[in-house]
């Protein structure tokens, strides 16, 4: 028998670390990390509630851990607090989070020593889908291979990186800013609750530009609104009153700026113009706050170009309510698909037309007798004019 263990649904990642074995696994809309131990059923039963037995850190939703490597404490290509840690490769899954995790485990207790932190937030150019399917600890840093979708790559590129460390450079460079809004965001773990695009469902609102800056404005420039900060306005406790200024600055703006503004306070205190407001507050610096409005604000996550104009006008007939704003895209998509209706059947029509008449060749003289034969309808070698 050579069944080690069972109960498994899909391990991607297989390590072991100090003399036991590991493994990171995919379930439908969670997935985990656990030790798993000789001759034990790990419990997967067909359901996502069987994934989280057993499981020393459960991921949900989805982020599609994959390969798994092991760093000991004697290898020193990382600093000491990267030593005797876990990396696991995640392909994304629904959260969109592509990267490479790295989890500190206690082996005394066999539970996780901390939260599992970050070492790798993107490993590809923007407007790319690329997925980390492979880590491995090799003698000058952490290699990690990646693919790019299938879809759109006929080349079948993929890419093997190098996550090395310089003592000389780690002080000076920083990471570009919308890296760094991302660091938080993932950090502070924002794609919890919010989807990344409008087309994936979640219990917050989406944090997709093309629909979240309208739906901030329609909010701001409602009556309903201006009411409801004039009553903040009036009240002498905290956070209301230390936020008064704020709610006038955001007032004071209009269009993209003032969206921007009030997400950078929204970030600070979500109750700075809103009592009772379900997101809790981050702790957030205000440039940090500041970084993430920018970042939100300026990228583009969806599809650019033809097929992302028709994408976001598809998004809310399918995943939400219509609203005034999509009448022209709905006439648009109407009138075009009503010429191309038309067009259609014109050539249809005239390729009937075309079957039905046959013309008579130029020059080509009809005898009598034809004539005669076909009751004085004159026809010739490509059959009857009209008939």
């Amino acid at each position: 028998n050579y069944v080690w263990a069972m109960g498994l649904r899909n391990p991607f990642g297989l390590a072991r670390a100090n003399g036991r074995m590991f493994v990171s696994e995919n379930g439908f809309r969670i997935d985990r990390f656990l030790e798993v131990r000789r001759a034990e059923n790990c419990g997967w039963n067909g359901t996502d509630w069987s994934i989280g037995m057993n499981a020393a850190l459960v991921m949900g939703p989805t982020v599609a851990p994959v390969q798994i490597a092991w760093l000991p404490r004697e290898n020193t290509v990382f600093p000491e607090e990267y030593r005797a840690k876990f990396f696991v490769a995640l392909a994304g899954g629904l959260q969109q989070s592509a990267g490479v995790l790295m989890i500190d485990y206690d082996f005394d207790n066999s539970r996780l020593a901390g939260p599992p932190k970050r070492l790798i937030f993107r490993v590809s150019d923007d407007n790319r889908d690329v997925s980390p399917v492979g880590v491995a600890v090799g003698p000058d840093g952490l290699y990690v291979v990646s693919l790019y979708s299938v879809r759109g790559n006929r080349f079948g590129k993929g890419q093997v990186i190098r996550v090395s460390h310089d003592p000389a450079t780690e002080s000076s460079k920083k990471p570009e800013r919308h890296i760094r809004a991302e660091v938080v965001m993932q950090n502070k773990g924002c794609y919890s609750c919010h989807s990344v695009r409008a087309s994936d469902l979640n219990v917050a609102p989406a944090l997709d530009r093309e629909t979240l800056v309208p739906r901030i404005l329609t909010r701001l420039q409602s009556d309903s609104y201006q009411r409801s900060v004039l009553r903040l306005d009036a009240l002498d406790a905290k956070p209301y009153k230390d936020f008064r200024e704020a709610r006038r600055e955001v007032r004071k703006k209009s269009g993209i700026e003032q969206a921007r503004v009030w997400i950078k306070y929204h970030l600070m205190e979500p109750q700075f113009d809103r009592i009772g407001s379900a997101m809790p507050n981050l702790g957030l610096k205000e440039s940090e706050a500041q970084e993430i409005s920018n970042y939100l604000i300026e990228r583009n996550i969806g599809d650019v170009g033809v097929t992302g104009f028709f994408k976001r006008i598809l998004h809310p007939y399918i995943y939400g309510p219509v609203s005034r704003r999509h009448l022209p895209g709905a006439f648009a998509m109407g009138f075009f698909s009503a010429c191309g209706a038309l067009f259609v059947g014109y050539r249809i029509c005239k390729l009937i037309s075309k079957r039905r008449i046959s013309p008579v060749p130029i020059g080509k003289k009809l005898s009598s007798a034809a004539q005669g034969a076909n009751g004085g309808v004159p026809t010739g070698e490509f059959g009857s004019i009209g008939k």
